[in-house]
């Protein structure tokens, strides 16, 4: 399952529930379905609000009930929004292996850590190497392959190895 953000409190009186995710808007309304203590809920409709967004679930029709649906969402695998061209989910890389156009591999993605100008990825192999994923780094993306070829040029501008 997909982390999606936590459900935070019920929103007005009809079961409507206030969701803080990082989720990208224009994803949000096409959720079918979230997954809430290992309970599964059909999501009625989403619409954005600043740091997240407002959700009905089927069967949650008051106030009462959507005060007890609370904690962290999770996306379950079958209701995975379909992405654009490029993007991809963090969980879907983590454990990919990285390489070099020639070959040579690097390791596997063991950490993610999301910054305000790019993601910053740590692989570890022979050693732990970091890199910020900046423009032109990326030469190809495999997600079914679990693979993840990047530019020696680029990468040897801005990797950081630990000693």
């Amino acid at each position: 399952m997909l982390p999606l953000g936590i459900l935070r409190r019920a929103h007005g009186v009809r079961g409507e529930i206030k969701l803080s995710t990082e989720m990208p808007e224009r994803y949000l309304s096409s959720l079918t379905a979230l997954s809430v203590g290992g309970k599964r809920y059909e999501i009625e409709k989403a619409r954005p609000v600043p740091d997240g967004a407002i959700v009905k679930l089927k069967g949650i029709d008051d106030k009462t009930l959507a005060d007890s649906v609370r904690g962290e969402a999770f996306i379950p695998d079958d209701a995975r929004p379909v992405l654009d061209e490029g993007e991809y989910f963090l969980d879907d890389v983590i454990g990919a292996e990285v390489a070099f156009e020639d070959g040579e591999t690097l390791g596997k993605v063991r950490e993610i850590v999301r910054g305000a100008a790019c993601d910053v990825w740590s692989v570890k192999g022979e050693t732990e190497i970091m890199f910020p994923v900046i423009s032109g780094l990326i030469a190809d993306m495999d997600i079914p392959s679990r693979r993840v070829i990047l530019s020696r040029g680029v990468f040897d501008r801005v990797a950081v190895y630990e000693d």
